[in-house]
Parts: structure tokens; sequence; C-alpha cells
């Protein structure tokens, strides 16, 4: 018996090749000593230092208006090294010691990062008592150049160390910095995190080298301040420019100052309310972010951030996704990209002041500064940012009840994990999930059925083009290993698909799902054939468990509830499982892919060349994990969805309680920025691909991801009709005219399947299975002969009624081998032997396919 197997594999070409360096670098500038009142940017009024570079920086980058660091160096610096809060650490004044028990975001990049970056601090370190030469390196960096203590007493004679080796400099400290820092990434060839803590504008007030700053004979402090900070800015702008313009475009930048402004040059805020303070002099910085990654140019970012969150913040944007964040640090990422995606209710600080423990704690309006003696301070930052108008002793109600929200939320994070930072931390399960009244615990589970059959039947795919539209033909078999529970054993089911070949974005989504929660279409069909369909099929949470009513709003998430027990989905190796719509993917093929490149699922590191696996309903191809990102880098893309915060709102019983665990779909949350892909796990960015229609170029392409929804949810272009769920499939011949084939039980030869079918004899039997009937020369369908068949080396097609007809002649795998318009009669010669397919469409639209066989 003839057996037909077609199954196409694409590992397509794209138009750029993979960069070393895809990952950013990160460039950290740390001011010392510099508040928000220091330089413009920061909506206050007043005389600055002219600072061009940071001024480009601010223009091509985000600011950050309302940050909170600590009122002093060293503190500041030990939260942004771990990621926590100095009550945490236990670092809360200068001198502190950041003990190696916390995790450094050096040694963090190190462990997570998918590449090997580099590490260097120059500059001032501080966060080590008694001062450690190897502090450093424990704590991840490759590199150090600088100073230990809170500064130098001469910035033009200074005692300096190198990696452990201890010599004396001659030059202007920020200059000697920026020279060191010029020169090691000069000679970097992998990606590479810098600390550069400049010594700027810490005291001694010294004018720095002449043709570095702009003001006229600097007399005083505050002039020799912004003199010093104008000479810092000239050293930001040479190291910056210093760098080749493929390191300048692969590196993001970011400045802070790491507390306020000391009293002494401070000119906006009260005296005693600057650097050292718990007041906004001392705690509020400026904090921008610029250069790759950076979409929101030159936009003011109004919510509350803490340099705390640059831990969690440098290492999404060098390693991996993280829930919310990590400790106290809320990552930032989303933000660079996207507006509203992340909101912080609360900022917190704390500090140590002559053995008295100080804590402030504030949201949007309102500020709470109290230590541990009992003293409270209460302002209305709206009205009075400069807090010298205390309203403790004549509180509304309204603020009366925000106090105790203040009191209790700074005790739960001085004592525990915050459950109201949007961060995962603690002993959360999932984000902000105290304090949670459900009986029930969730159970995941992530291991497959395995595979427990191999093909037996042929896997059929091909394409052709008509009309401008790429059809699809398949049998839905799988040509690799699978499993089956029960009567749920993968068969033939035939479908016949149509897309526009050149698809464009429709400026709206399309779900996957009905608003009632049920499938409404197939997101789209692998190149071997096989349907993505994600959506469950059934919800698992009753209303009303007697009567057997559904809650459509909550239904499993199959690839995070995998298994053969009660409650569970029983997908295979490939993620897949069989069901009234055949076989079909609900998750990442393992099995598929794994045949295509061995290894390819378990790996972050991308192939030579993208992985075509599939069309989406729409047109746009979709490719497995590894893509061009918007810098035309092939590297593996990631998602922007996450659990929710909090718990779910149901009471157990007619909808799910407890925390969002990744049970139920609805347990995550799309955040536009927090990965590569958008809300429909989709990208724009250009890719050409080798087809079986030939070389195509698309901006738009879908991604099959390893982490959740994996397969796509929604679509962005102009969505095919013939994905529709409930659609016939296509099996057979079309001998009803209904314009679709029909379903033939391949084991009886009956028409036991279609409802729609009729007995039929002889040769026009589909005795291969293969879902086309081969045409015997006596056969008639639709008013058309053909014969003879199987033929030898010509055959004839000839219409009854005389009829005029575009005639195709493909070969199995869909390409063109005759297309012309006839009327009549035609004879088809100088074939060579083959399997043909053979189209007749009449000008009523009505399509009708044959096989054809040439001997």
């Amino acid at each position: 018996m003839l057996r037909l197997s077609i199954f196409l594999v694409c590992i397509l070409l794209i138009s750029v090749l993979k960069s070393q360096n895809s990952d950013p670098n990160v460039l950290l500038i740390i001011a010392d000593d510099l508040g928000i009142d220091a330089i413009e940017g920061y909506g206050i009024e007043g005389e600055f230092p002219h600072t061009p570079n940071l001024n480009n920086l601010r223009n091509n980058g985000l600011i950050f208006q309302n940050t909170w660091a600590t009122p002093q160096c060293t503190p500041t610096r030990a939260t942004i090294m771990s990621g926590k809060y100095g009550i945490k650490t236990g670092v809360m004044r200068p001198p502190g010691n950041l003990d190696l028990e916390h995790t450094s975001i050096f040694n963090y990049i190190k462990n997570n990062s998918t590449s090997d970056y580099s590490t260097a601090v120059f500059g001032k370190w501080h966060i080590s008592a008694p001062v450690d030469f190897d502090h450093p390196f424990d704590h991840g960096a490759d590199h150090f150049e600088g100073f230990f203590n809170s500064g130098v007493d001469d910035y033009y004679n200074w005692q300096k160390v190198r990696n452990g080796v201890e010599s004396e400099v001659n030059e202007y400290v920020t200059s000697h910095i920026t020279n060191a820092a010029i020169e090691w990434i000069a000679n970097q060839s992998d990606p590479w995190f810098v600390w550069l803590a400049h010594a700027a504008p810490h005291q001694p007030f010294q004018i720095p080298p002449e043709g570095t700053y702009t003001i006229d004979n600097p007399q005083g402090n505050t002039e020799t301040y912004r003199a010093m900070i104008e000479s810092m800015d000239f050293e930001i702008g040479r190291l910056l420019n210093a760098m080749d313009q493929e390191t300048k475009d692969n590196t993001i930048v970011i400045f802070i100052g790491d507390n306020g402004t000391p009293n002494s040059t401070s000119e906006y805020f009260p005296n005693g309310h600057a650097k050292g303070s718990m007041y906004e002099g001392g705690l509020r910085v400026p904090m921008l972010i610029s250069g790759k990654n950076v979409e929101r140019n030159g936009e003011i970012e109004e919510g509350l951030a803490h340099v705390t969150d640059l831990y969690a913040t440098i290492a999404e944007l060098t390693s991996d996704q993280l829930p919310g964040g990590i400790h106290n640090s809320l990552s930032l990422a989303p933000l660079l990209a996207c507006k509203n995606e992340i909101d912080r209710s609360f900022l917190y600080s704390d500090y140590q002041d002559d053995g008295v423990l100080y804590w402030a704690i504030k949201n949007d309006r309102y500020k709470l500064i109290a230590n541990e003696n009992g003293n409270e301070e209460f302002y209305d930052l709206s009205q009075n940012v400069l807090e010298d108008n205390n309203l403790i002793d004549a509180l509304t109600s309204e603020q009366m009840n925000l106090l105790s929200i203040f009191r209790e939320e700074a005790e739960t994070i001085r004592t525990a994990w915050s459950c109201a930072d949007g961060i995962k931390n603690g002993e959360e399960v999932g984000i902000d999930d105290c304090n949670h009244n459900c009986s029930d615990v969730d159970e995941l589970g992530f291991e497959n059925i395995g595979c427990c059959a191999s093909p037996d039947e042929p896997s059929v795919y091909y394409e052709y083009e008509e009309d401008n539209l790429r059809f699809i033909y398949s049998n839905g078999f799988p040509n690799h290993d699978y499993c089956y529970t029960n009567i749920n054993q993968p068969s033939q089911m035939y479908h016949l698909f149509s897309v526009d070949k050149n698809p464009i974005l429709s400026g709206e989504i399309t779900n996957v799902v009905r608003d009632n929660g049920r499938p409404a279409r197939y997101f789209g069909v692998a190149i071997n054939g096989i349907i993505f369909a994600p959506a469950p099929a059934m919800p698992f949470i009753f209303e009303n468990q007697n009567t057997g009513e559904f809650n459509w709003d909550w239904v499993f998430e199959p690839t995070n509830t995998m298994g053969d027990m009660m409650g569970q989905v029983s997908l295979d190796c490939a993620s897949a499982h069989t069901g009234p719509q055949g076989y079909h993917y609900h998750g990442e093929m393992f099995e598929y892919v794994e045949m295509l490149i061995p290894g390819i699922s378990t790996t972050p590191e991308a192939p030579d060349q993208v992985i075509h696996i599939g069309w989406a309903a729409d047109g746009f191809p979709i490719l497995y994990k590894f893509g061009p990102d918007k810098d035309g880098q092939l590297r593996e893309l990631q998602p922007s969805f996450q659990l929710l915060k909090g718990v779910r709102p149901g009471n157990g019983i007619t909808a799910p309680c407890g925390p969002y665990t990744g049970r139920y779909t609805r347990d995550y949350e799309y955040i536009c920025g927090k990965g590569d892909l958008d809300e429909c796990n989709g990208m724009e960015s250009t890719v050409t691909i080798s087809t079986a229609l030939g070389e195509e170029t698309f901006e738009y392409f879908y991604v099959i991801s390893s982490a959740f929804p994996q397969i796509p949810r929604c679509l962005m272009g102009m969505v095919s009709p013939s994905f529709d769920n409930g659609q016939d499939p296509l099996i057979g011949m079309d001998n009803d005219g209904d314009g679709f084939l029909e379903a033939w039980d391949c084991d009886d030869n009956d028409a036991s399947i279609h409802p729609n079918a009729e007995e039929i004899e002889g040769n026009d039997v589909d005795e291969n299975c293969d879902g086309l009937i081969l045409s015997s020369t006596s056969w008639e369908d639709g008013g058309f002969e053909i014969g003879p068949n199987p033929s030898h080396e010509w055959f004839e097609v000839r219409s009854n009624n005389n009829e005029v007809f575009d005639l195709t002649l493909l070969t199995m795998s869909g390409k063109i081998v005759r297309s012309q318009k006839i009327q009549g009669n035609v004879l088809i010669e100088d074939t060579p032997s083959g399997m043909y397919i053979l189209k007749i469409k009449v000008d009523s639209g009505q399509s009708i396919h044959y096989k054809v066989l040439v001997q």
C-alpha cells in the first residue's frame, strides 16, 4: 500500500548575525552627596551647574522624579549592592560592613546571567569595615580601582588601591577614575557591569582642573561644589565618548546620587533638612536611566522608586525575570518601555544616628518620620515638600487612618517582609499573598505523562499559494512519538487552512477564547500539521457542584497542571493530547523540537538560526523560543507575564481562593515591558525566512516560549476564519459541494464519521488514508472528469458543462507545476512521474481537490 508522509521542518535564516554582546552592558554612576536640589530636572528652581552630558542622558532617557535613598552614603551603597534595606543588612550608617551572607548584585549576575559578565568597581567602596582589600572580590568584582574610605583627603593627592595593591596618585581623582574606567572598558570582549562611584562632589571642596568646568573663578563651598559637579559631568561625557558606537549602543547608563546635598551647600531645603536627615532633602536623590532598552526618552516618571530597586532592575536587565522583584527591591525594568506598569504603594528608608534607629515611610502624598524613642512627624508632601509644618498633632480622621497604616507597614518591614510591596519575598508563595484564609492548597504539576507510542500513520503537511493566500493542508497526525489515554488516540483529522501570505497588523487583538471562556479558535498550526490549541476545553471549578454548572472564569492552565491524576491534564511528551479537535499542542512541544535540534528545549543558548515552527491564524510566522530582538540580535525572547499579586477573590466553593500560583490561566497578568514580547507573545522585528514558498520577510512574529503563556493566547493580525473552533475538518473529497472534504473511516472504508459522507465504491475509497481520493477514470465530481488515473505521462481534465475554471497542479510539497485558466477540456502532458494535487476552482469560488498519480 502506498504511504505518503510529508513533513516540512524549516530552520530559517535571518538577515542578521548573532552578536557576541547581545546582553547589555550596565554602567552605574554614583555621585557622592548629590540631592535633587543640586542639578536641574527635578522640579526645583534655582541656580544649577552646567551639566550638558547629564542633560543629554535625561533627554534620551527616563527621569525618576520621586526616588529615595538613605541619608548617608554607606547604607545607600549597601542597599544597592544587596537589594535589602539597612534593617535587613545591619548597615544603617557609616562605617558599615556588608556581610558576604548577602548575595551582591555582582554575584547575582554571575550566578544567573546566560552571559559571562565582566564586573568592575571604580572609585568609592566604603561598605567594608574594617577595610578589607579583598571585600570587592568576595562580592563578585573582577577588578577594583579606587578607595575604601568615605572619600579622599585631597582630590589631587590620594591613596589608590588597585586590585589589592596600594599606591599614591597625584591626579584629580574624578579624572583618574574616569581614565581607569575607559581603559578597562576598552579591553572587554564580554558584556560588563561597571560600578563607577565618584568621590565628587563630596568634600573637601576643591576646584577641579581647568577646562572641566565653566564657572568663572568659583568662590566658597557652594560655587566650588557646583564646579565639582560640572567636572564630574565633563568626565561622564568623556567616558561615554571614549566608547565605540557599538559598545555605547549596547550600554544602559544609570545615574544616581547616594544621599541628599550637604547642609553647607544646600540652598533649597531648610537647615538640618539635607544630608544626614530623614527629610526629603536627605532622602530624595536624582536618578535617571538611559541607553539600550530605554524607550521612554525624555519622559518623567512620577511613581515611587528606591535606590534599592536598582538591584532587581539590573538583575532583570542582565539575567532572568523576577516575580516583581527580590528582597526589598522592586524591578523598574518595565517602566523603561511602558508607563504605569508597576506601582510601589510605599517608600521606606531607615538610618541610625547616635545609636538611635530612625525610619521614614510615605505614599504618593503623605509621609511619616519616626524613631525608636517614639517621636513622630507627619507631613503632607503635596503641600509642604520642605517639611516645615508637622501635622502630627492635628490629623484628620483620614490622616489618622493613614498614620496607622504607615506604622503597621513600617513595623512589618523592620521585623518581617512586606505584603504590599509587589515583590515575592520572605515566605510568600506568590506575590503579596500574606494572611489569606483558604484551606485549599494548590498542587501544580510540571511532569508530563511521557511518550507511549510511535507514529503508525503518515504525517501529511504541505503549503501552496493562491490569490495571495497561503493554503496549509494537513492530516493532523504527529510525526513524533506521543501518548494517549483511554480512547483519545491520535487519528488523522484533515484540515485546509488559509492565511494571508503578506499579513499586516490589524491594530486590534483577537483572543483565542470567547468572552465566556470557551475556546474560539486555534492559535495556529505547526509545520508538521499539528494545531496549536492552548485554550482549555473545560473549566475545573464548579459554580454549583450539585448541578454541575461551570465557572468559566477559572480554568486550569494545562502546562502547570500536567499529570495523570484526578484534577490534572494528561499532556504527553510534546505537551499535547487528543480531543474533539484532534491531536493538538498545549505547550512547548518538547518531543517535536527535540527531534529538530537535540537539547534545544533545555538550553538558553540561541542556535545559529531561528527555528520556524509554524503559522499563526493571522499568517505571521511562529518561532520557537529564539528570535531577533529589536536590535536584530538572535537570543531567547522572554514573555511579559507574571503572577498576579495578592490572593484570589473566591471562596473556594464557587471560585478558587488562595494565592495566585499559576494553577489557573487567570492567575497571570500581562506587564508591558516585563520581557521582550507583547501581550500576544509576539514582537515587531524583522525576520527573513525560507519557507515552502520561497524566501519571505515579515515585520512581526510570534514565539513559543518556555514560560507562560508558552503558546500565545491572542493574535495581532487579521485572523482567518478557517482556524475558528468548530470548523469542520477537511477530510477526503468535497463530494457534497459544501466546501469541505468529507471524513472517511480509514479502517472500514465506510462513511461512518462525517454526517454528510456518502458511500463510495472501488477506486474512490481513500485507501491510503492520506485524505485525498485517488480518482478513477469513471469518477465524476462537480461536473468534471479526470482520467486516466493512475496515468502514464498524460491525463485529461474535462468539464461536462464547458465551464471556465482555474486549474492548478501542485507537487505534494506545495510546489506549483502548472497553473492556467481553462474552458472545457485540457490535456495535461509531459508531467514527471509522481503524486500530485490537482485543484480546480470554478467562477463560483468552489474548489475541488484531486489526487493524481503519474506513473
